[in-house]
């Protein structure tokens, strides 16, 4: 039982533990949800881990909405998970007090309160392998977590094509395959992988007309039956969407009404036209052959308002230069008309209002052969297969889209979650005590309450002065002289960024800018502005990157290379931020040049303000977690994975395989698509937010303040606090609520990391009195209470003096010292009368 209350102390303690704690259980809830979430996926899937779980089949806008809101809900899972990597590798690569002072004996800097992997050399081992595995898990986050589940769209390739009489609609008599005699698919089927066929749609078997159960029939039938309630297209209208290259997911099935073109054959009835045609009329004399063949179907001299019904299909083909679409496949072409089988995409606008066309444009290249395996007896006269289109019925209908979710992905989340979940677990239950210093008021306290003698007398030391390599030396071998002071005329807001930071981030930047200019450039070439169909989210019909298109089982692969780019923009906001991470934290650390501030630390004491955050205010973190979602939202759509169903993508050379349980309809198609229209959005965003930096860095500093906030170096030397000559009187008049022991301040750590500095190696003893004892011991050099009654009323006067003073409000600048020293520069309390520095004073 104590070990346990010891360990949940340990664990639920205050300062960074704390806030540990509430992550660790978050990311363990949501790696929890995501198991049981995964086992319910695979098991309702046919195919298991292989397979897609279609959790929603319908209407296509709700579908849509859906997958926003999820998506919306994935985003804010990803970044709550990114957000609580990011803050437990800030604690990791922060260093602990006795870090800090190894690399000072080694002449080395370390960063406080920013990000830094050069710190990863400093810390501690375990610390940094956690760094680099948190690291190393966050990549499926970016890669995989938005796409984990996805929607279709549907563009449609089939429809039904009824080219019939007036009187067709109302009920009319009728057979197939019609009145010319010529079935759908004729003379032959085709190439098996091609969607260009004969011109006259799906081949079928002429005996399948007369089938009442046939497929074949029944369509005839409902659209015999149907089609008077279907909505009315104008000739302009019906050709764009039937004859070129719109896709049917509004309108699929269709009837074509016409009637013969004027000429001087009657081939419709003479009595009333909308009843249609004979046989008879329209076609040879059959020989013996021929006529016992359709004798035994049905009488030919019947009127017959069918001419031709054919199951048919619209489907694009792309440019293999430009990778984009340049027209389609209208599989029943010729029965419309044109003998071409590649079209192109016309809209109503440009087509005339009348259309009269050839239903058979290209007899004169079928064999003899093949026109007696149809038993056909060909026309009698030419201009017989001649029709004038005079308007449309087509069929309104709704399309069906899916919002599935994928195994394989969220089996790579899991992976991800699992190894975070474990890192979290590790680094609350088994990382030392010592606490890190993780925000500059940490090292602040640190080094007030226990002084580095490295730093000691260098109290005018900034970033630029300790770059040089001879004032580590002359550190190290503890030779100071005086420095005279002179203060910067201004000083901007750049100058607290290091040269390297500044050439690192804006070379990164600069790289950014130039590869999504060129990516705009290229996509300019093949998918310009402007545009038919250009838009500006996901969508089939902007450009894209293969035409080859992939299958539903590449899904994940092409999850990956869509992605990709997603990595490089959570690079380039890692380093943005960490630019104003840094500007921030120098801000702060200036302040205290400015008037009398609290320190505000990891674990608060006295006057202390606890920290709400490591370093970003709200007023920056919250507007740049806005732009890093609106980035990932503009980079996803600028490139992007869709699944499209219903054939209008072909997918070349192959057949698709209906045993592959994915979940996906066999004609799905699932390609890879840029915008350019978002490419073009994100070089302007990319552009304007690399200027936002250099604007800000152009406002001034408003106190003298030595720069260098993040430096370890700068910010021991200008914590050497003096103590005061009534150092007596002044601990006396504290009051005893604002006196935190060293011994309850510091029992966990040794050279603590933590605001009130270095700890005992064990806890503090009980009974009256055990502070002052325990602080005794401490403070004396060998461990022990000393004889000397004058000398441990000394010492603990000033240990208790330096706690005290780090509890208090603080300013940097010229304190009042004993009369024995030098003039000094340091952080100092209101009982130094802390003034700004005097120019051409020299300080030391």
């Amino acid at each position: 039982m104590h070990s346990l209350r010891a360990l949940w102390t340990k664990t639920s303690g205050d300062g960074w533990r704390r806030i540990a704690l509430v992550n660790t259980i978050a990311v363990a809830l949501f790696t929890l949800f995501v198991v049981i979430l995964l086992a319910l996926s695979t098991s309702q899937s046919r195919g298991g881990l292989d397979s897609n779980l279609i959790f929603f089949n319908g209407d296509c806008a709700r579908s849509a909405t859906l997958n926003l809101w999820l998506h919306l809900l994935l985003n804010a899972c990803s970044t709550g998970v990114i957000a609580s990597s990011n803050f437990f590798m800030q604690v990791l690569s922060s260093p602990t007090r006795s870090e800090v002072d190894e690399a000072h004996r080694k002449e080395s800097k370390l960063a406080i309160g920013v990000p830094s992997l050069s710190n990863l050399f400093h810390v501690a081992r375990f610390k940094g392998v956690c760094w680099l595995l948190f690291f190393a898990s966050s990549f499926p986050i970016h890669l995989f977590f938005n796409s984990a589940i996805f929607a279709t769209k549907y563009k449609g390739a089939g429809f039904h094509l009824s080219i019939a009489a007036d009187a067709f609609i109302d009920g009319a008599q009728y057979s197939g395959p019609g009145a010319v005699l010529w079935h759908a698919g004729a003379p032959d089927a085709g190439p098996a992988t091609s969607p260009e066929g004969t011109g006259y749609g799906s081949v079928v078997n002429v005996t399948q007309y007369f089938d009442q159960g046939d497929e074949v029939a029944k369509n005839i039938e409902f659209a015999a039956r149907s089609s008077r309630r279907w909505k009315r297209l104008d000739v302009p209208e019906c050709l764009s969407q039937y004859m070129h290259c719109n896709s049917h997911d509004k309108m699929r099935d269709v009837v074509w009404v016409v009637k013969s073109h004027n000429s001087s054959g009657n081939f419709m009835n003479p009595s009333n036209s909308s009843l249609g045609w004979r046989s008879t009329d329209v076609l040879h004399e059959m020989g013996l052959v021929n006529a016992a063949f359709w004798n035994d179907l049905g009488p030919r001299n019947a009127n017959n308002s069918l001419w031709f019904a054919a199951n048919c299909s619209t489907s694009v083909f792309f440019k293999k230069d430009t990778q984009t679409i340049e027209g389609c496949y209208q599989s029943c072409s010729s029965a419309t008309g044109n003998s071409a089988a590649k079209l192109d995409s016309r809209l109503a606008e440009s087509i005339p209002s009348s259309y009269t066309f050839n239903f058979l444009p290209g007899l004169d290249g079928y064999t003899e052969e093949e026109l007696s395996q149809m038993y056909w007896p060909g026309l009698i006269d030419q201009s017989a297969a001649t029709l004038d289109l005079e308007y449309c019925l087509a069929e309104e209908v709704s399309t069906t889209c899916k919002v599935g979710l994928s195994n394989k992905i969220l089996l790579a989340v899991l992976v991800c979650l699992l190894v975070k979940a474990a890192l979290c677990v590790a680094v609350l239950f088994t990382m030392p005590d010592k606490d890190p210093l993780v925000v500059p008021g940490d090292a602040v306290a640190s080094f007030i309450r226990s002084a580095d003698k490295f730093t000691a007398g260098w109290c005018t030391l900034d970033r630029k002065r300790e770059s040089k390599r001879s004032v580590a030396r002359t550190c190290a071998a503890g030779k100071t002289t005086p420095v005279q002071w002179h203060a910067a005329p201004s000083r901007r807001w750049a100058s607290a960024i290091p040269p390297l930071v500044w050439l690192r981030s804006y070379g990164l930047f600069i790289t950014d800018i130039i590869f999504v200019g060129i990516m705009f450039g290229v996509a300019q070439k093949s998918s310009p502005l402007g545009s038919r169909d250009q838009t500006f989210s996901a969508s089939a019909t902007n450009g894209l990157l293969s035409t080859k298109g992939y299958a539903p089982e590449e899904l994940l692969s092409c999850v990956v290379t869509a992605n990709l780019p997603q990595l490089l923009l959570s690079l380039s906001y890692f380093v943005y931020n960490s630019l104003f991470t840094r500007l921030c934290t120098e801000k702060e650390w200036n302040s205290y040049a400015v008037e009398y501030r609290p320190l505000r630390v990891t674990r608060p004491r006295g006057q202390q303000r606890s920290t709400y955050r490591l370093q970003l205010p709200y007023r920056y973190s919250i507007p740049l977690i806005v732009v890093s979602v609106l980035l990932h939202w503009l980079v996803s759509n600028s490139l992007y994975v869709f699944v499209l169903e219903g054939g209008y993508y072909w997918l070349e050379g192959t057949v698709q395989d209906s045993s592959a349980e994915t979940g996906l309809s066999d004609d799905a198609y699932i390609g890879i698509g840029y915008s350019t229209i978002a490419l073009l959005s994100i070089f302007v965003a990319a552009a304007f937010l690399a200027f936002i930096p250099l604007v800000l860095t152009a406002m001034s500093f408003k106190s003298p303040m030595p720069l260098g906030a993040s430096n370890s170096l700068v910010i021991s030397a200008a914590c050497h606090v003096p103590v005061l000559e009534d150092t007596q009187s002044s601990s006396d008049s504290t009051a005893e609520s604002q006196f935190v022991p060293v011994s309850s301040a510091e029992d966990n750590n040794d050279q603590s990391a933590s605001n009130n500095g270095p700890g005992p190696e064990q806890g503090p003893q009980e009974g009256p009195g055990s502070e002052i004892l325990e602080m005794q011991r401490l403070l004396t050099p060998d461990g022990r209470a000393s004889s000397n009654g004058r000398t441990e009323t000394l010492t603990l006067d000033k240990d208790r003096y330096l706690l005290e003073a780090s509890q208090k409000p603080l300013r940097w600048g010229a304190v009042k010292t004993p009369v024995s020293c030098n003039h000094h520069l340091s952080f100092g309390t209101r009982d130094h009368g802390v003034e700004e520095p005097v120019e051409g004073q020299l300080y030391q």
